[in-house]
Formats: structure tokens, sequence, C-alpha cells
């Protein structure tokens, strides 16, 4: 998961719960994914530790990774 490009990325670093927005992000490209004839058991989540996100949000989601996992049905 990221937000922008490497260059302003952090810009986009605002979040009200970081793990309920990036997994809301993910499951977007989750299905792109899907759509695009790839299974599900090839896919594996990377909720982007460090990429728009500050040091409190990677902290966050670390703290938080199964919650991506529950959401999103696939392993991180």
């Amino acid at each position: 998961h990221t937000r922008g490009r490497s260059k302003d990325m952090y810009r986009e670093a605002a979040y009200g719960d970081v793990v309920r927005e990036a997994a809301g992000e993910l499951a977007g490209s989750l299905e792109r994914a899907r759509q695009a004839g790839i299974p599900d058991e090839r896919i594996i989540v990377d909720p982007g530790i460090g990429f728009a996100k500050r040091p409190a949000h990677s902290y966050g989601v670390l703290a938080r990774v199964a919650e991506f996992t529950a959401a999103l049905g696939r392993p991180v």
C-alpha cells in the first residue's frame, strides 16, 4: 500500500485510521488483481510500511497487522 508517487507520497500521509483506510484501498487493488485473472492463492498483501506513512502510522500498522489478514483474507 502506498499513496501518491515517491516524491510526494508523504503529503498523502494523512489518515484517520491508517489500518482501516489502507485495507480499504488494498481491497480495491485485490479486486483489480482478481479481475486481471490472478487467483487468490497467488496474492499476498503488503501494507507498505514506510510508504506514504509517517513513523507513527507504520508502527500502528505493525501493531495491527493481523487486521489486514482478517479484513482482506490474504496473507500479509
